[in-house]
């Protein structure tokens, strides 16, 4: 879907991604097969694949599922029931709003609904988490959910990677409301289990307390979502308020 919009906008730059052949798989022999995307669960092949390892008896095939979630249809989850080792990898960045904003044409309504089908089915479930200046505001509230819907569940989370770090969420002074949700961070299970988790949170809350505002780069990120919000005929306000407040750090308070 970013490859999509980006497209659209001129802004692209990565090459193209190239077609599988999922020929390559042996599926008699194989032990694991990582399947990522573009998006899995929106690939026919996928499911003719699923089908393949029917036929051929291979139900107990450890198959690994790197997806947005957005996308899962009833069909495919009646598939996958029939396996016993479905180990799946959430993408997921932003929290309700922000989700939909940041990624942009996904519903965080439909993600809520399969990942808790994922659990509700038994499959493994973890999560990759990306943080961003469109995302951190929610970052708490995120954790949150998963710590709620998905004990025990393994969360890799790192910084969006971005042309002229404008998606970088340390560009202005965060305010007291914000570093205290930060803190409550440290609440959960997530945090208290996960090294990873908890290094990266308390890196982020020396970051936040320490970040200053950088005028020039909040231009550059406002000139980029303005293409975003003119494209999809929205307003970043309606999505992610703290966000588009920050409008006013560089006198533009009108957008």
């Amino acid at each position: 879907l970013i490859e999509r919009e980006y497209k659209k906008l001129g802004i692209w730059e990565q090459p193209p991604i190239q077609k599988t052949n999922w020929d390559i798989i042996d599926i008699e022999h194989a032990q694991v097969v990582y399947i990522a995307g573009g998006e899995p669960t929106a690939m026919p092949e996928f499911f003719q694949f699923l089908e393949q390892c029917k036929e051929l008896n291979r139900t107990d095939l450890e198959i690994r599922i790197n997806t947005n979630a957005n996308k899962m249809s009833n069909r495919l989850f009646d598939l996958l029931s029939d396996f016993a080792n479905i180990h799946f990898t959430v993408s997921i960045d932003g929290y309700e709003l922000s989700n939909d904003y940041s990624r942009w044409l996904s519903n965080w309504d439909n993600i809520d609904r399969n990942i808790k089908k994922i659990v509700s089915q038994r499959h493994s479930i973890n999560f990759n988490v990306t943080v961003s200046i469109y995302t951190i505001f929610s970052l708490h509230n995120l954790l949150d959910y998963l710590d709620t819907n998905c004990k025990n569940t393994d969360i890799h989370i790192c910084y969006a990677v971005s042309k002229n770090n404008i998606l970088d969420p340390y560009q202005f002074v965060y305010d007291r409301d914000t570093l205290e949700n930060f803190e409550l961070i440290k609440n959960t299970d997530i945090y208290n289990n996960n090294l990873n988790v908890q290094s990266f949170v308390d890196s982020l809350i020396i970051q936040a307390n320490n970040s200053v505002l950088n005028t020039g780069q909040l231009i550059q990120f406002f000139e980029f979502n303005d293409l975003l919000d003119t494209s999809r005929n929205v307003k970043l306000q309606d999505y992610i308020p703290k966000l588009a407040a920050k409008r006013q750090l560089i006198g533009d308070p009108n957008g």
